[in-house]
Parts: structure tokens; C-alpha cells; sequence
């Protein structure tokens, strides 16, 4: 049957290929829909309760996550030049079509509550374009005297302020910053510098990152692969035919995506990438065998070549095409994240798809075109080679020293695994010397940081807020706040009941306090409102005075420091905040980014064995041997621990993009054991020598394997010219996982089966 199928192939090769391209431009039609998702949101399940929590202080409260101008001047904010400058953008900002209407906080949005002789005034810090020097020295006053604006409106050192943009659609975020980075980019003004920053600057510049990678990385990729695949065979056929398995490979993963409403993340990016060096894998081998035939059957006709090449290769590319697509499916079934998830998924139907275009299209245009031998192997039969013959030796004459070696380094290995850690920062999948890095540095050095932990306080009932009880928990919750590690300030609307009761007390210092009762607190926001918009303070009350937003800066976005804050503010609120009365829970950007890295250390380990479980039931399904199948998997495993260690004395991050290296590696890596170690099976049958048997291995599976490393190291390598940081790390993980897998199964394999044999 077998035997037909290919002979059918070879018999019709233009309606095979026909047929192939129709597929994939069925599935092509699906790559425009595709739409760009940089959300950190993205990350974590919808329904997750700190996505819940996080979507209620929308609702609530309208905080989500804003794009930042930071005006900056070391001489100082307050001078006429530098105000009026502030003025004028927000006043340009508030025009865009993206930005929320009353979307600006800045110095010329935000009120100053001032004590006068018949009470208390409520107006602008800056309330016209015109100011003169004695209007902004007045307002340094008012900032100095105003302890809730600093660190948060304007830096300590009154060397910054900031212009706070909130977006109408989160999606929006790359259009509005791109929008921010032209009008910023047009303005000079005398010692004055400009930085767009904030959450949502990171998910527009993001977007950025995205597009440029498309353009450059894929052709990168391409380019090298037809490189390496010129270096293994010189015939430019050999070059040109793989890549018609490429872009059907390519075509069905992403078209796929399109027709399912899927969103192109950030860490998709990487997966044309490496379907393009999976997808030519199959060629290599299928090339390989069909030269070595015409090399050693010359008397065969060509289409009988292809059809003994495919009877021969059909079984051993298929089951590294199932192990490969095991080390995908357990990085899918074993994560929470939906960007991972769908990674796994679609990339499964990629190397699904390169495995049907092998088997079918590619054995289809060798037999139109009838690729001629190269002469590469035909040198090859006549000469030998010196590295190959040395490692034969070596593995043949002393199994146990290459073995005992292997496990040396593996020991090595697990000493550095032990110092690596699970961290991750959402600014770090920029290059440091990116503006918005820059920018980003700024804000968390000059101002209280640009990070945020929402904790939302309902009391139950109206006006619950007022009562002094409440007041006085929400003010010592905020004392502890700020004792926690990278917390540079809290605000909360205690702080304007505070100002309030220092306005009415002739703004004497001492009185920056709380009002002693409940109905001191309502009239003091009653006599507000009458002279302000009752919106003013939208963003921290709620109209009934029910519910209260308390907000918690933190001026590092790393894993590692939001867990320790996280656990101490929940077991505060759990101790403090849990009576009739009045309770709290954590929400906010830094709670979210918290829960989505948390999910990476509940969840990696376990996909790494599941991936090993995987592809282990593959290996033994195919060898039918509990033995066989222990020892493709060793070279996997070992390979898998030295990049462990090379993450731990280097400092690489366990995180999102890097996370993903191993299950993918693992599906990959297999492929050279399994191929390994059926060709020593194979040559055991009739070669009785062990050097022989392991030189004809090299010489011939180990060549293919050796370009099909080749092609997979580089390719993924190609990932290093990604301007997306966690890219490079992922694409240099899995390039030393490949190559690390390469040379385990090439050695062990074959000294534990000569050593075996010999015993």
C-alpha cells in the first residue's frame, strides 16, 4: 500500500503539487485576519480572578493602564517655559482620538486645595497657557505644600512632571504612542527632555517590535536555511524544492490563526521562525537518503529512486514529526498562559503540516525535476572522514570513558540549574537602550514608580467610608505599605481628607491630619464638590462613598519584588481588612503581571514532564522496547539540564519567553536520538564491528543529522537579530538545547549500544 501511495506520487507530480498549493492558499486567506494582541492582559486566562479584580477597578474607578509623558528639566519643572509646555501638550494629547474624554492628568488638569480666609478654594495648579515667573513659583508652593503631588505629579527633586494619558480601547495603546512619540519628537524646548512611558506605552512600543521582527526575522531565517541546505548538498534544486515544505508549513500554522480569531502575541513572533527550520528538517533527510540511493543504486530508474527513498525515510521522519509535535502539545496542555497555549497548538499544526508536504509535495517535485546525484556524495564514497573516523574510535573502543564524561558535565550542569530563578519584567523585552527603557528608568528613580497595586475597599454601605474606623485602618495600612520593599509611596483618598483638614485649619502643617468624625469627613467632601467637579476624585471613590481605590507604587516591575509585596499586602488585608465592617482585595497592573509570571513557576516544570512523558510513550510505541526507550530520551533529558545550568551561571531569567525553550527543545531533540538509534538498530543486523557500525553511522544518518542540527541551531539563531530581548534569549536557549541533543545522541547512544553489545 505504501509502495503505491509513492509510486502514485511519483506518477503524478503536478497534481500533487497543484493540490499542495491550493491547500496552502486556502489556509493563507486566514494570515491578514490575524490581529496583534501586546496586552500583558493577554497573559493570564480570561476569567482569572486578578484579571476579575482588575476589570472591576475599570469599571469602578476607570484606572487602566495609561500611556506616561515625563517632561523633564534639571534646572527644575517650575519656569514659565517648562509649565507652558505642559499646558500646550495636554491640552494637544486631550485632542487625541484615542485618549478618554477628561483623559489627561497633569499639572493643568489636577486642582490644588488651597485654606482662605471663608474656608476652603479648589482650583487649577495651572489653569492658563500664559504664566509668569511669579505664578510658577506660586505653584511650587502649592506642590511643596500638597504632599499627595509628590512623587506622583511632579519628582521629588521638582525636576520632572508628568502628563498621564488614559486610553478610550486598551488596544489603541500603539497608535496613541506613536502618536505621543511624534508630537514629543517635535518639540524642543531649552533644557527640557521628553519621555513617553507607562504600561500602556509598553504595549504600544510593543507592537512596534512586533511588525519589525516580521519583516527581518523571516527572511533571515529563509536565507540561512537554503545557506545550510547548499553547504549539505550544492544543487540548487536541493536549495529550492524544501521551500515549498516551508511555506505550506508556515502557511497552515498561521492561516490557522487567522480562520480561528487567534491574536498574534508577542512570543508568536518566534514561531515562523521555528517552523522554518522544523519544516526543513523531513527535507534533509528524505535529500540525504535519495542522494546516498543514486550514489549507491545508479542502475535505478529515477522514480524508483524516490520511491525507495520515501519506503525507507516515511517511518523514521514520521515518528520524529509525532515526538516533535510532543514537546509542543506539553508546553500547551501544561500552561496557563493563552499565548503559550496557542504557541503549542498552532505550531503542532505547523510541523503537522511540514510532515504532510514532506511526505507528499516534496517526493512529488524530486521525481518532476529529477534531482541529479551530487557530487558531494559521490566524494564521500571514495574518501573518509578524518573527524568521523576519530569520534567512531573514540565511542567504539571506549564507550564507558565517553559516558562517565557525559555524566561529569551533567553534574556540572545541575550545580548551576540550583542558582537559576523564576523572574520576568515586562520592560526588559526591550533593549536597554531603548527610549521607553529609558523612559521607564526615569519615572521609577524620579517619581514614587511607574508601577501599580491596586487594593479595592468596599465598606458595604453609603458613605461607609466616612467612618473613622475605616479611616484610620486604610491610613495604617498605608504606613505598612510603604515600609514593604520597592514601595515609594500609597495614595488613597485619606490623603485628600488630610489636605482638607489642613485647609480649613489655616494650612498650619501639623493639621495634615485625619477629621476626628464621620460627618467632619462628608462635609469636608460636600464643601469640595461645591467648589469642584464632583469627578475630580472618580478615580479613588465611588459616587456613594461605598467603595475606595488605594493605590500602592512600585518602582520595579520584576517578579521577584512584586511577589514579596504581594504576600505581605495580602496577609495584611487577610489580618486587618476582614470584618463586617469593611474588606479589601488586591488588584491593579502589578497583581495581574504577578499572577501571569506565577503561573510560569506553578507550571513549567510540569510541562517539561510532560513533554518528557510524551515523548518517551513515543519512543517506546516505536521501538517496542522499554530500553530503547529510556535511551533516546537520556540525550534529551541531559541536554535539557546543561542549558538549566547555563541559565543559572549566566543569570538567564526563567521567564516567559525562555520558559518556553524546553518543551520545544525536547520535541526537537528527540528527533536526533530516535534517528540515532534506528540506525544503529538497523547496522547492528549486519555489521558485527563497532567501529564500523558507528563510523557507518556518522557517515551516513549522522551527515543528515549533523545539517538537519545545522539548519535548527541557525535557524533559531536567527532569533538573536530579534529586537524583542526574551526572543534572543529563547532562540539562543533552544540553538544550545539542539546542539547540546545533537551531540548526546551521536555519543551516548551509540557507546551504550556498543558497550551493551559488548557485554
Amino acid at each position: 500500500m505504501k509502495r503505491n501511495f509513492f509510486r502514485w506520487i511519483t506518477h503524478n507530480p503536478l497534481k500533487v503539487v497543484v493540490m499542495g498549493m491550493v491547500l496552502i492558499a486556502l489556509f493563507a486567506v486566514g494570515i491578514p485576519k490575524i490581529v496583534k494582541d501586546t496586552r500583558a492582559d493577554a497573559f493570564i486566562p480570561t476569567g482569572h480572578p486578578a484579571l476579575v479584580n482588575k476589570d472591576k477597578l475599570v469599571e469602578l474607578f476607570g484606572l487602566d493602564d495609561p500611556i506616561v509623558v515625563v517632561v523633564e528639566n534639571e534646572r527644575g519643572v517650575f519656569n514659565p517655559k517648562t509649565l507652558v509646555l505642559v499646558y500646550r501638550l495636554s491640552e494637544e494629547i486631550q485632542k487625541f482620538r484615542e485618549v478618554k474624554n477628561d483623559g489627561i492628568t497633569s499639572l493643568s488638569t489636577q486642582k490644588n486645595i488651597l485654606g482662605v480666609p471663608d474656608g476652603m478654594e479648589v482650583e487649577y495648579f495651572l489653569e492658563k497657557e500664559k504664566v509668569s515667573e511669579e505664578k510658577a513659583k506660586s505653584i511650587e508652593t502649592f506642590i511643596d505644600n500638597f504632599p499627595l503631588m509628590q512623587g506622583t505629579l511632579v519628582s521629588q527633586d521638582k525636576k520632572a512632571t508628568l502628563i498621564i494619558a488614559d486610553l478610550k480601547n486598551p488596544l489603541k495603546a500603539e497608535a496613541l504612542y506613536e502618536k505621543l512619540q511624534q508630537l514629543t519628537e517635535g518639540i524642543k524646548s531649552e533644557g527640557t527632555t521628553l519621555h513617553v512611558a507607562g504600561e500602556g506605552a509598553v504595549s504600544g512600543y510593543m507592537g512596534a517590535y512586533i511588525d519589525h521582527d516580521a519583516q527581518q526575522l523571516n527572511p533571515i531565517a529563509a536565507i540561512v536555511i537554503m545557506i545550510v541546505l547548499f553547504i549539505a548538498f550544492r544543487r540548487i534544486g536541493a536549495v529550492m524544492l524544501p521551500n515549498l515544505v516551508i511555506v505550506g508549513a508556515v502557511g497552515l500554522a498561521l492561516g490557522s490563526m487567522g480562520h480561528f480569531g487567534i491574536s498574534f502575541f508577542v512570543i508568536t513572533n518566534a514561531m515562523p521562525v521555528v517552523l522554518i527550520g522544523i519544516a526543513v528538517a523531513d527535507s534533509i533527510h528524505i535529500l540525504s537518503t535519495y542522494y546516498e540511493r543514486r550514489r549507491d543504486f545508479s542502475e535505478e530508474s529515477h522514480n524508483d529512486a524516490v520511491v525507495e527513498t520515501m519506503l525507507e525515510m516515511w517511518r523514521p521522519i514520521g515518528l520524529t514529526t509525532l515526538t516533535t509535535m510532543a514537546g509542543f502539545l506539553g508546553l500547551s496542555l501544561s500552561s496557563s498562559m493563552p499565548p503559550m497555549i496557542y504557541f503549542g497548538v498552532f505550531a503542532m499544526i505547523g510541523v503537522a503540516s511540514a510532515w504532510f508536504f514532506s511526505i507528499t509535495v516534496l517526493p512529488a517535485l524530486i521525481a518532476k525535476f529529477k534531482l541529479k546525484p551530487s557530487f558531494l556524495f559521490v566524494k564521500q564514497e571514495k574518501g573518509q572522514n578524518g573527524l568521523a573516523e576519530h569520534c567512531a574510535t573514540v565511542v567504539a573502543t571506549h564507550p564507558k570513558k565517553v559516558l562517565i564524561s557525559a555524566l561529569f558535565f551533567t553534574v556540572i550542569a545541575l550545580v548551576g540549574a540550583t542558582q537559576m530563578i523564576i523572574n520576568e519584567d515586562r520592560i526588559t523585552t526591550f533593549h536597554a537602550d531603548e527610549p521607553i527603557v529609558k523612559a521607564d528608568r526615569v519615572i521609577n528613580e524620579r517619581f514614587n514608580g511607574s508601577h501599580y497595586l491596586d487594593i479595592l475597599v468596599d465598606t458595604h454601605k453609603e458613605e461607609g467610608l466616612f467612618n473613622p474606623m475605616v479611616m484610620k485602618e486604610i491610613e495604617s495600612f498605608q504606613a505598612f505599605a510603604k515600609t514593604l520593599p520597592h514601595v515609594k509611596g500609597v495614595v488613597a483618598y485619606t490623603d485628600y481628607l488630610k489636605q482638607m483638614n489642613r485647609a480649613l485649619n489655616e494650612n498650619q502643617k501639623e493639621m495634615y491630619q485625619l477629621p476626628p468624625t464621620a460627618e467632619g469627613a462628608a462635609q469636608y467632601f460636600l464643601l469640595y464638590s461645591t467648589g469642584s467637579s464632583s469627578d475630580d476624585l472618580e478615580n479613588i471613590l465611588d459616587y456613594e462613598y461605598q467603595k475606595a481605590n488605594v493605590r500602592i507604587y512600585v518602582d520595579s516591575g520584576e517578579y521577584i519584588h512584586e511577589k514579596v509585596v504581594i504576600k505581605e499586602v495580602e496577609n495584611y488585608l487577610a489580618k486587618n481588612f476582614n470584618s463586617p465592617l469593611f474588606n479589601a482585595s488586591v488588584s491593579g497592573r502589578v497583581n495581574v503581571d504577578y499572577h501571569w509570571i506565577l503561573g510560569i513557576e506553578n507550571s513549567h516544570f510540569k510541562s517539561v514532564a510532560v513533554a518528557l512523558l510524551l515523548v518517551f510513550m513515543m519512543a517506546f510505541m516505536s521501538f517496542r522496547k522499554l530500553s530503547m526507550a529510556i535511551l533516546v530520551t537520556t540525550p534529551v533529558i541531559l541536554s535539557i539540564v546543561m542549558i538549566y545550568g547555563v541559565m543559572g551561571y549566566f543569570g538567564v531569567w526563567l521567564g516567559v519567553g525562555t520558559s518556553m525553550f524546553a518543551s520545544i527543545a525536547i520535541g526537537l531533540g528527540i528527533d536526533f536520538a530516535v534517528h540515532t538509534a534506528e540506525r544503529m538498530e538497523t547496522l547492528e543486523t549486519h555489521m558485527l564491528n563497532a567501529k564500523e557500525r558507528v563510523l557507518a553511522l556518522y557517515n551516513s544518518t549522522g551527515r543528515a543529522l549533523f545539517f538537519n542540527a545545522l539548519a535548527l541551531t541557525l535557524g533559531f539563531g536567527v532569533l538573536v537579530t530579534s529586537k524583542v530581548v526574551p526572543l534572543v534569549k529563547f532562540g539562543s536557549l533552544v540553538a544550545v538545547a539542539i546542539s547540546s541533543s545533537f551531540i548526546f545522541s551521536l555519543l551516548i547512544i551509540p557507546a551504550f549500544m556498543v558497550l551493551l553489545k559488548k557485554q
